[in-house]
C-alpha cells in the first residue's frame, strides 16, 4: 500500500490529524475541485443553490479531499449521461454541501458499512470500478475532525446523496482567520 495512504489512514484512525484552519468559502472550494476535472466531466457537473456567503472555518487542504472524494464517486458510480448535483445551503450556524448522482445506489446492507475502511460495494457495477475503499473513511475522518458529519441517503438502482455539514464561520472565527 502507498506509504501516503498508510499515513493518512493512521491519522485518521488515531483522530490525530492535525489541521491548518482557515476561512474557507465552500462554493469557493467545490468550484475549484470541479476545475480539476476534464471537459467532459465538469459539463456533467450542476451546481444548484449555491449560497455565496457559505464560509466555513477549517482545513482548506482537507476539506477539498473531501470535496474531490465525493464529486469523483459520483461521477465515478453514475452513467456517463446523467449529471451530479452540487448544491451549498447555510441554514443557522451550518453549511451544508450536497453531492447528489442518479447513479448505480447504494443497498441498504452496504450503507452500513460504507464509512469502513477498505469497504467495497458487494454490488457487480460497482466492485467493477477502481478504488482502494478508503475514500469515505477518510471523508468521514476529516469531516469529524471539523467536528461535524457526512450522511448519506441512497436508494439501489436510482443513486446517492452525500451531505456534508460543517460549521458556518462566525464572526469572531473570521476575525481570527484574519
Amino acid at each position: 500500500m502507498d506509504r501516503e495512504v498508510c499515513i493518512a489512514v493512521d491519522h485518521a484512525d488515531s483522530g490525530s490529524g492535525r489541521h491548518h484552519e482557515d476561512l474557507v468559502r465552500a462554493c469557493h472550494k467545490c468550484q475549484d475541485v470541479a476545475r480539476y476535472f476534464g471537459r467532459s466531466c465538469r459539463d456533467r457537473l450542476k451546481f444548484e443553490r449555491f449560497d455565496e456567503a457559505s464560509n466555513i472555518f477549517g482545513d482548506s487542504s482537507r476539506l477539498g479531499q473531501v470535496f474531490t472524494n465525493l464529486i469523483t464517486n459520483a461521477l465515478k458510480y453514475s452513467p456517463v449521461d446523467r449529471g451530479v448535483v452540487i448544491a451549498i445551503d447555510t441554514c443557522e450556524e451550518r453549511v451544508r454541501i450536497s453531492v447528489a448522482d442518479r447513479g448505480l445506489g447504494i443497498s441498504k446492507a452496504d450503507i452500513s458499512r460504507l464509512f469502513t475502511p477498505y469497504f467495497r460495494s458487494s454490488n457487480p457495477d460497482a466492485l467493477a470500478r477502481e478504488g482502494t475503499g478508503l475514500g469515505l473513511f477518510l471523508s468521514k475522518s476529516i469531516v469529524e475532525e471539523h467536528g461535524r458529519t457526512i450522511t448519506i441517503s441512497s436508494e439501489f438502482g436510482e443513486g446517492s446523496t452525500f451531505c456534508v455539514e460543517l460549521s458556518l464561520a462566525t464572526s469572531s472565527s473570521e476575525s481570527q482567520a484574519a
